[in-house]
This record gives C-alpha cells, sequence and structure tokens, in this order.
C-alpha cells in the first residue's frame, strides 16, 4: 500500500513539473515614458518567476495613441523620413517605424496606451485606438492586443491643478476610458493604473508612490507595475515573487504584491 502511494505521489509531482515548463513571451509594448515606467522591472520579475521574456518597449515622450497612428502615416507616404521612424529600441540608436517593429518579430503580445495628459479624456481614444488596433492586425495578425492602464497623477499636480482636476477625477475618467475602449475593441486592460491609486491610498506607500514631479512614479511605483504587467500578461501570481529593490523593504515588497495581485484579478 505504501508503495503504491508512493508512486502516485511520484506520478503527481512529475506531471506537475510537466504542466510548470517556463512561458516564453515575446512583448511589445508602444506608449510614451509611462510605458517605459511601468515595464522597467518587468523583465527581472519574469526571470525571477522562471519565465522568459523577449520585450521591446516602443515609445517617444508624451506620444499619444493619434501621435502613434500620423507616424505610421507618415512611413507609409514616405519610409525614409525620420518622422515616421520614432522608435529607438535597441542600442544602436537605429530608427524604427512601428510597421518595421511588427514585422521584426513574431509577437504574442502588443500593448497599447493613451498618453497620461490625455488618459481621463475619453474623447481622445478613437477612432485612434480602432485605427491603431487594425494597422498592428494588419502586420502582426497573431498578436493579442491589450491596452496598459496608465495612472493618475498625485494631489497637486500643476497640469490637473490648474484645470480643477483631482487626483480621484483623474483616476475615474482614465478607468472609464479605458473600460470603454477595452470592451469597444474586445481587448484586455493591464490595469497598472489601478494598483497604483489603491497604493496611493494607503497609508504605508502614499508618500512613496510618485517622483517630485507628481506625475512619473517613482522606483516603488514602477516595481509595483511590473508585477500587474507580470501577472496579467503571463497569467501568473506575481505573490511570492523573489526579484527585491533594495530601496523597498520587505514589508513594502509584500503590501506591493498583494495590491498587485488584487488590482489584476479584479480586472
Amino acid at each position: 500500500m505504501l508503495k503504491e502511494i508512493l508512486i502516485a505521489l511520484a506520478v503527481l509531482f512529475f506531471s506537475s513539473a510537466a504542466f510548470s515548463e517556463p512561458k516564453y513571451l515575446k512583448i511589445l509594448v508602444v506608449g510614451d515614458t509611462f510605458a517605459e515606467n511601468a515595464t522597467k522591472y518587468l523583465q527581472e520579475v519574469v526571470e525571477a518567476s522562471g519565465n522568459q521574456l523577449n520585450l521591446k518597449v516602443a515609445s517617444v515622450s508624451s506620444a499619444s495613441l493619434e501621435d502613434h497612428l500620423n507616424y505610421t502615416r507618415i512611413h507609409e507616404k514616405d519610409i525614409l523620413s525620420t518622422r515616421g521612424k520614432p522608435y529607438i529600441v535597441s542600442k544602436d540608436k537605429r530608427r524604427y517605424s512601428l510597421k518595421e517593429l511588427l514585422l521584426s518579430n513574431s509577437w504574442d503580445i502588443v500593448t497599447i496606451q493613451q498618453t497620461s495628459s490625455k488618459s481621463y479624456l475619453s474623447e481622445t481614444y478613437n477612432p485612434y485606438g480602432k485605427n491603431l488596433q487594425e494597422f498592428i492586425k494588419k502586420y502582426s495578425p497573431k498578436a493579442e492586443i491589450r491596452i496598459l492602464q496608465t495612472w493618475s497623477y498625485a494631489e497637486g499636480e500643476a497640469r490637473i491643478q490648474k484645470k480643477h482636476v483631482t487626483y480621484d477625477l483623474m483616476y475615474k475618467g482614465l478607468k472609464e476610458a479605458n473600460s470603454a475602449i477595452a470592451k469597444e475593441l474586445n481587448i484586455k486592460i493591464v490595469p497598472v493604473g489601478d494598483a497604483i491609486w489603491q497604493a496611493y491610498k494607503s497609508t504605508e506607500l502614499k508618500s512613496k508612490m510618485y517622483q517630485k514631479d507628481k506625475s512619473n512614479i517613482n522606483i516603488t511605483g514602477e516595481y509595483l507595475a511590473a508585477l500587474v504587467c507580470f501577472e496579467n500578461l503571463y497569467g501568473q501570481s506575481c505573490v511570492g515573487n523573489s526579484f527585491r529593490i533594495k530601496q523597498v523593504n520587505e514589508e513594502e515588497i509584500k503590501l506591493l504584491q498583494e495590491l498587485a495581485h488584487k488590482a489584476v484579478i479584479a480586472e
């Protein structure tokens, strides 16, 4: 009887091992500097999970969905125009068009993102989001498209303060705008902004999420964003991930992992 139990346990162990082979994803992120912030530590988080990642971040500072679409149109009219090739994704500083990047690999996932200054304004998402989706599908038909949800500026940020937009109003607007475009395009949301909002609302983390400009997230926020991206894109829990940042203490690491997990499963 004992021998049979041991055999059964061995079969279960090796069966589990077979189903836990590393997942390898090829991901292209299209956006602005917020996309860079959100994925800064994604490679390390993925590697700590035992998975693999080929990541390219195609970003242009303050570029909106409309801007990214316009870059594609410029390139279609003149393939030599540097304005149609705004993306620098490697150390050789070579400039790429979005078409070239899409054709450069067989991407599993491509994310798009509205620039932060327009993120809470639903009227700025279309027709640009839909047109950009169609362009991506044309040159990378097998890629799954997701929208990267960015975050609200912190309280007192000059631009929203001038417009009398509060932290909560900006968050509410961007959440609704992202949900609407995701529903229209039938795509999933990478809920980074939800996790940042939850962290900012917590007593322990409120003062540790943003840089001095009150718009860009700092190293703690970037760690949280990477956790959200990992769990959302890989479909595996980030809780217990072994990647550590020395500036973030262990108690905060656990809280950030829990917040990231909550944001993803709530989406």
